[in-house]
């Protein structure tokens, strides 16, 4: 597994950690996901699925605040598993089609060009990756 994969692992980890501490109705949930977000995905190349599953994560980001402060700061724990499901689709894309950027290259963590997955015949047995 290249160290990109592992970052965004870790970032989309994260990611779902925070969507589910975030104190319910702070509107600064939204801002803190996307630079958390965007602190990993800038080391890949720009691909049309993975701009629309980031525009569905920061849409749902702003629905959970909306909603959690029109409720009076009560979690929305169906907004908060759309958000989650959010996540995990961008995580998707990325995995099927993200590749390495020069940035990513540059400093030493992915080949440019390289995909974020590595092709199964690639990854051990059992690490978890499928």
């Amino acid at each position: 597994m290249t160290q990109l994969r592992k970052d965004i692992r870790g970032t989309f980890s994260g990611a779902q950690e925070r969507v589910i501490a975030h104190p319910p109705g702070d509107a600064g949930l939204a801002v803190a996901l996307m630079r958390w977000l965007d602190g990993a995905t800038r080391f890949i190349a720009p691909h049309p699925a993975v701009t629309a599953a980031r525009r569905g994560v920061h849409e749902r980001a702003d629905a959970v605040v909306e909603i959690e402060t029109n409720t009076g700061g009560i979690v929305n724990r169906v907004a908060r598993r759309h958000l989650l499901a959010a996540l995990a689709e961008m995580e998707a894309a990325i995995d099927a089609h993200g590749r390495a950027n020069a940035d990513a290259d540059r400093v030493g963590i992915a080949t440019e060009g390289s995909p974020v997955r590595e092709p199964a015949a690639a990854r051990p047995a059992g690490s978890g990756e499928s």
